[in-house]
Formats: structure tokens, C-alpha cells, sequence
């Protein structure tokens, strides 16, 4: 029967350790510093300067303070260096997608209920129907609906 060297283990040990604490420093300086090699930075967004005519966020970015509420401020909304090109319809809006193809014809698509089953009923008076709307943006200044995908999973998809 061979006894282990109680030396060996505390060298293992000690290795063990170093390796760890090396491993530590450097996931503790890319996550402090960004990673060098594919240039992630972890440093906070400087906040945007906006041109004339915005109407910028008064708070953390996405954050809407309860004064904005109280003022009448929330209710104008927030815009940094945009503008609205168009409008289409009265409902939704929750998550916007666009497509170009290869032709240059855009369609956009958007999720016309905010809040199943509230928006049900308001959607179909409104005439923007149920579901997803698809669009034709081909002229941006002038959508174009051309029909509501209105199956299981598009009627409220997000």
C-alpha cells in the first residue's frame, strides 16, 4: 500500500489556486476594461446631443420618472434626432419589422395588440384588424396596408 506524499497535495493545491486567481484577474479585467481582441467596450453610452426640434428623454435612457407623467411631458413622447415620416393606423406598434428585397420593395410589419384581449376589440373598430399588419413602404411618406397575419402565434406575438 502506498500512502500519498501530503506534500504533493499542497503543491497541487498551491497550482490549483494560482490558476484560479489567474483565471480570475482576467475575466475581472475584460469584464472591467471590454475585451481588446474583438473591441467590446463595457463603458456606459455617453448620453446622445440631440438636435432641434427633440424632445429628448429626461431621465435614464428607457426610463420614464413619474414627473414626466405628472407634467404632461410622458405624454408628448421622446425623439432625438428623428422625425415621423408617416403614420399608419391606431393600434400597436410594439415591435416594428422591416424588410427591403433584392428589387427595392419594403414592407414592414407590426404587432397590432398591446394588450390581449383589451386591444381586440378597439382593433377591429378601428379597421387596423387583428394580428400582425404587413405594410407596403415601398413610398415611406405613404404606407400601405396589404393584410393582417392572423394565425395562432400572430395575434399576439410578442
Amino acid at each position: 500500500m502506498v500512502l500519498p506524499n501530503p506534500s504533493s497535495k499542497r503543491a497541487a493545491a498551491r497550482r490549483l489556486l494560482a490558476v484560479t486567481a489567474v483565471l480570475l484577474a482576467a475575466v475581472g479585467g475584460w469584464a472591467m476594461t471590454g475585451n481588446a481582441a474583438t473591441g467590446i467596450s463595457t463603458a456606459a453610452v455617453p448620453r446622445a446631443h440631440c438636435g432641434p426640434g427633440a424632445l429628448p428623454e429626461t431621465s435614464i435612457q428607457g426610463r420614464v420618472p413619474s414627473s414626466d407623467y405628472d407634467s404632461g411631458r410622458a405624454a408628448k413622447g421622446y425623439l432625438c434626432n428623428t422625425k415621423q415620416v408617416s403614420h399608419q393606423g391606431s393600434s400597436g406598434g410594439f415591435k416594428t419589422l422591416r424588410y427591403t428585397d433584392a428589387t427595392g420593395r419594403t414592407c414592414a410589419f407590426y404587432d397590432s395588440t398591446l394588450t390581449l384581449p383589451r386591444d381586440v376589440v378597439s382593433n377591429i373598430l378601428s379597421g387596423d384588424g387583428l394580428g400582425v399588419v404587413v405594410l407596403d413602404m415601398t413610398d415611406p411618406a405613404h404606407p400601405v396596408k396589404t393584410d393582417n397575419l392572423v394565425s395562432a402565434g400572430m395575434l399576439s406575438p410578442h
